[in-house]
């Protein structure tokens, strides 16, 4: 079949090499737009790889113009990943097969932005990575595939990217074999949608207050490839302390403390007291510095604190 693709991200890039290197399809188009800093894939790099097809490449987050370049009749399908804008109704009926989206989140429940973040947060139990045709309505239409992921107390978002990479090819690749011969897909089920939205950096911050348990996710929930939880240490705003991983550990006795504060160092780990219990800070740096020398200034003295 001809395929279009369009969207961002290193999960699409992955997608067009083995849909077509793997499977076989051939590249009608490549469209992108501007990359996420987080994407750790940019337009350049969708760019080289409509050279290397040998298909058209289109920059730019509007339909209008692509339309204008694009002869559709020739394309059968479209698959699309993080694509920055919803699509009109007068474009994806312009495909033989529509444009076939994939989205991290159990439709139709989880619709929206961030969703293995938000899900993470809600310590929900797995995740949902849904292929569905789009409609002009968001997050919706019928769906071809799903795969899960358990999520468990120690997973990570950095653990859900490497799934989503590696599942989300073979599924756009199920969806295609189901068109080629003639499964259509499922209609969404009803239900009442679960609609988030965008994440900053900023919404990272840690509140100690919130319990250990909202700390850790909030933790997981924001780690590579994101900017990671953070908090000031002493509440000076110039002395940024940013958490990547950590573990909720035991102590070997117990403790009056203020919520945040360095108890304990082990090797080039500190122990943060929340709720008189102990969180165990494995990948941290204060404003931007190594480990070891970000140890050395937060563990000073131990009346030290995490704001």
């Amino acid at each position: 079949m001809n395929i279009g693709f369009m969207g961002r991200s290193r999960l699409l890039y992955e997608v067009i090499s083995e849909v077509v290197s793997i499977s076989g399809h051939t590249p009608a188009f490549i469209w992108t737009s501007k990359a996420e800093a987080f994407y750790e894939c940019d337009e350049r790099m969708f760019e080289e790889l409509a050279k290397a097809y040998g298909c058209q490449f289109h920059l730019g987050p509007r339909v209008g113009p692509l339309t204008d370049e694009i002869n559709f009749d020739s394309v059968d399908v479209i698959l699309s990943a993080n694509f920055v804008n919803i699509i009109p109704d007068s474009f994806l009926n312009s495909v033989k097969h529509g444009v076939l989206n994939v989205h991290a989140g159990d439709l139709p429940r989880y619709q929206g932005n961030a969703c293995p973040n938000w899900a993470i947060l809600n310590r929900e139990s797995e995740i949902a990575l849904t292929v569905h045709q789009m409609s002009e309505q968001l997050d919706s239409g019928p769906i071809y595939a799903q795969s899960r992921l358990q999520l468990h107390d120690d997973t990570y978002i950095t653990d859900v990217y490497k799934w989503l990479e590696a599942a989300t090819p073979g599924l756009f690749i199920q969806a295609l074999d189901m068109i080629k011969i003639g499964i259509y897909p499922t209609p969404m089920r009803e239900g009442r949608p679960l609609r988030t939205f965008p994440r900053k950096p900023e919404d990272a911050r840690l509140d100690w207050s919130s319990g250990i348990e909202s700390a850790y996710c909030m933790i997981r929930a924001s780690s590579h490839p994101f900017d990671g939880a953070f908090c000031f240490l002493n509440g000076d705003l110039e002395q940024k302390v940013t958490v990547f991983r950590a573990e909720p550990v035991e102590l070997d006795v117990d403790i009056c403390a203020i919520d945040g504060q360095i108890i304990e160092v082990r090797g080039q780990s500190i122990v943060i007291s929340i709720g008189n219990r102990g969180l165990l800070l494995t990948e941290y740096t204060l404003n931007r510095a190594s480990q070891r020398e970000s140890l050395d200034k937060i563990s000073s003295s131990m009346r030290n604190r995490l704001v």
